[in-house]
């Protein structure tokens, strides 16, 4: 089986066969249950993208979303993102929670 695209989301979540919420949940289940011991992802917003996934599909329900919207997608840990934790992968900035959204 093929990894699912965006191109694939985005037209399921345009002809309403899913949410970008259910997207989401199931990025989520495989980001924290496959492969717990690969440390690929050192933050997983798990209470944080489920509310935004919530926002995107309201937008789409109004017709009022962007192209990207939808996109499910890992940030690097070296990009500041207002509020959320950033360590560049160490130890010293644990807990380090960003003033600002760098542009990337």
């Amino acid at each position: 089986m093929n990894p699912p695209t965006f191109a694939a989301d985005r037209q399921r979540l345009l002809r309403g066969e899913t949410s970008c919420e259910e997207l989401v949940s199931s990025y989520l289940d495989v980001a924290v249950d496959r492969n717990p011991g690969l440390n690929a992802l050192l933050t997983i917003r798990e209470e944080g993208a489920p509310a935004d996934a919530k926002s995107v599909d309201a937008r789409l329900r109004s017709g009022d979303s962007l192209p990207m919207a939808g996109a499910v997608v890992a940030v690097k840990d070296v990009l500041c993102m207002t509020g959320e934790q950033v360590t560049c992968g160490s130890h010293i900035l644990e807990g380090f929670r960003s003033l600002y959204t760098a542009t990337a």
